[in-house]
C-alpha cells in the first residue's frame, strides 16, 4: 500500500513538473496578501472552506452564462415563457446578490504583468518579501474566467532588472485546487500555441 501511495505521489509530482515547463508572460487580474507567520497554519487549514465559498460563486456565474446563451432562443420562440423566466431570474439574482454581498472571498483584483505556469507565478512587487513566506493569491486569467484562490510560498525575491524600486517575486503554489491548476495549464498552453502560430505566420 505504501509503495502504491508513493507511486501516485511520484506520478503527481512528475505531472506537475512537466506542466511547469510551460510558462508564459501574461497580463492577468491578481490580488495578493502576505500571511503573517503566526497565522499560516490557521489560514491554510481554512483553504478548503474558503475555496468552496469561491467555487459556489464561480458555479453561479457559470450557470448564469449558460442560461443567458439559451434565453435568446426561448425569447424568440416562446415570448410568454420568456417573461416568466425573466421574473424568476430577477428573484434568483436578488437572492444571489444578498448571498454574495458579504462574501469575504470576492477579490478586489488589479491587472498585473506576470510569468505564470501551473506550478507557480512570478511578478514585480513594490516591497521585498522574505523567502519561505506564504502569500494568499486570488486571480482571474481573464475578465470572463473563474476566480482562483491559491496559496504559495516565496522561493525567490530579487531586485527587478528594469524597475529600480521594485522586486521580482517568484512563488510556488503549495495549495491550489486541481481543477484550477488544470485551468492555468490550459490557459498557458493556449497562449503558447497562439504565440507560435503568430510567429509562424509573421
Amino acid at each position: 500500500m505504501n509503495d502504491l501511495y508513493s507511486k501516485k505521489e511520484s506520478d503527481n509530482d512528475a505531472d506537475i513538473e512537466n506542466r511547469s515547463a510551460f510558462r508564459i508572460d501574461d497580463n492577468i487580474l491578481l490580488s495578493l496578501r502576505l500571511i503573517p507567520d503566526d497565522q499560516i497554519q490557521d489560514v491554510l487549514k481554512k483553504y478548503p472552506e474558503n475555496n468552496s465559498e469561491l467555487q459556489l460563486l464561480n458555479n453561479f456565474t457559470d450557470t448564469s452564462k449558460v442560461l443567458t446563451d439559451q434565453f435568446a432562443l426561448v425569447r424568440r420562440r416562446y415570448p410568454e415563457v420568456a417573461k416568466y423566466l425573466t421574473l424568476l431570474d430577477d428573484k434568483i439574482n436578488t437572492l444571489a446578490r444578498r448571498q454574495f454581498s458579504g462574501c469575504s472571498m470576492i477579490p478586489d483584483l488589479n491587472w498585473h504583468e506576470v510569468n505564470i505556469s501551473a506550478s507557480g507565478i512570478s511578478f514585480n512587487y513594490d516591497d521585498s518579501l522574505s523567502k519561505g513566506s506564504y502569500v494568499e493569491l486570488r486571480l482571474q486569467l481573464s475578465q470572463i474566467s473563474n476566480y482562483i484562490l491559491a496559496y504559495g510560498k516565496i522561493v525567490r525575491c530579487e531586485q527587478a532588472e528594469q524597475h529600480e524600486n521594485q522586486f521580482t517575486i517568484g512563488l510556488e503554489f503549495t495549495h491550489i485546487n486541481a481543477e484550477d491548476r488544470e485551468a492555468i495549464h490550459t490557459h498557458v498552453r493556449g497562449k503558447e500555441i497562439k504565440l507560435i502560430r503568430e510567429r509562424n505566420f509573421a
